[in-house]
């Protein structure tokens, strides 16, 4: 119940900012919890998004998230959603990139539902397409 109410107050709170920038697929639509987070990852604000994955996951990313800041520290140009799943039984997968002048960022997500049935089911972020392979 904690995790839904403070994955409720984040998406809430950034809703607005997400909408009108964020990195959704055109004529797509990606979960607010996604959407949030990708634009944590947008703004570089890394340790909004490991306290986040913290609520939403249970999973310790700062050391990781740490890293991607340093490695990003002149930040992203945009982002985009190159692809996305949706199967029929509600499972999501998502592949985004980062631009930057360091190089892109990809960020792949696996998820169900929104709102209180949000469930994260995986994500991996690396600077290498190869997460295509996770694709199922």
């Amino acid at each position: 119940m904690k995790r839904m109410f403070a994955l409720a107050t984040l998406v809430a709170g950034l809703a607005g900012p997400v909408l009108s920038e964020g990195c959704a697929l055109e004529g797509g639509a990606s979960a607010p919890e996604i959407s949030a987070m990708n634009q944590m990852i947008l703004d570089l604000k890394v340790d909004d998004f490991a306290r986040t994955m913290e609520a939403v996951a249970n999973m310790n990313v700062s050391g990781a998230m740490k890293s991607v800041g340093e490695a990003y520290a002149p930040g992203f140009e945009g982002c985009r959603t190159l692809l996305q799943r949706q199967d029929v039984g509600g499972l999501t997968q998502e592949l985004v990139m980062f631009r930057s002048p360091v190089g892109p960022l990809f960020l792949y997500w696996m998820y169900a539902g929104t709102g209180a049935d949000f469930m994260l089911v995986q994500f991996k972020l690396d600077s290498d397409l190869d997460l295509l392979d996770n694709l199922r």
